[in-house]
């Protein structure tokens, strides 16, 4: 066993396809990893999460979750509970002074984005228009004074090319990628070329009038898989980290330490 003492941060990112674990030793991001969990059992779940943090049995101090999908919440409360003796702190608007949620009801923004949107003031500064790609794409304004002020959600390029594949008779379901030409000569290729330069067109446009509604300058932060690919093909200058919800989750659990929670 590496760590003598309980000093590992399990932080969990439950998103509509996938588990991002994290774990933390202090500011230490120690691994990470993603599972893709649709489709299999609990205890297959179960295996998977107790297997990546299996060298840390009997040094965890804490867990914290960010979820997006509530019927996972007390399957991954159990998990832990069970398996780790830890409660975890689910994050939730309630930020205990981190950032000011300034947006229409605040009890209704996905953990994922405050807990990314905390983690790029903390290692960005502001302003910031935050780009999260995920299952869906989310964009997401902190301003001058760092309150979150609100943002933008698109549906992602796995739903896109998801949705395509089921919704025709004979269109194929493809791998996103870059295609060699706009001008595709096959069935594939053009749904790469329509997805890729689509989906490019359609963040440089929401990003550009973000820019321009805000009315100063923010700098670009984009998180999550292929997001610093797009980005520069749309000719945006931007930041690249794919931690962001894990650093986010991490000082969001450490200012809420020892604050009691109403079970999830």
């Amino acid at each position: 066993m590496p760590y003598g003492k309980k000093d590992v941060l399990i932080t969990l990112d439950a998103g509509n396809t996938s588990i991002f674990m994290g774990a933390y030793k202090g500011r230490k991001l120690l691994r990470t990893r993603r599972i893709i969990y649709a489709n299999i059992p609990d205890k297959t779940l179960e295996k998977e999460i107790t297997g990546f943090y299996g060298r840390f049995y009997g040094c965890v101090e804490g867990a914290v979750i960010s979820s997006v999908v509530p019927c996972l919440n007390r399957v991954l409360r159990s998990i832990l509970m069970r398996k780790f003796s830890i409660k975890p702190f689910f994050v939730n608007s309630d930020v205990n002074g981190l950032m000011k949620i300034l947006c229409e009801k605040p009890q209704k923004l996905g953990a994922d984005r405050i807990a990314v949107a905390v983690g790029a003031k903390a290692l960005y500064g502001c302003p910031l228009i935050v780009v999260d790609f995920g299952t869906a794409v989310t964009f997401d304004f902190i301003d001058k004074k760092g309150n979150y002020r609100g943002g933008a959600i698109a549906a992602g390029v796995w739903i896109s090319c998801r949705a395509l594949a089921e919704k025709t008779a004979l269109l194929p379901e493809i791998k996103f990628s870059k295609p060699l030409k706009v001008i595709g000569a096959n069935t594939v290729d053009c749904i790469k070329s329509g997805i890729y330069y689509g989906f490019t067109g359609s963040v440089k446009e929401i990003i550009t009038r973000m820019k321009k509604e805000i009315g100063y300058n923010a700098k670009v932060v984009a998180t999550g898989g292929y997001g610093s690919g797009i980005l520069r093909e749309a000719g945006i200058l931007c930041r690249t980290n794919e931690d962001l919800v894990h650093e986010g989750m991490r000082i969001i659990w450490k200012r809420n330490q020892g604050r009691s929670q109403i079970d999830k």
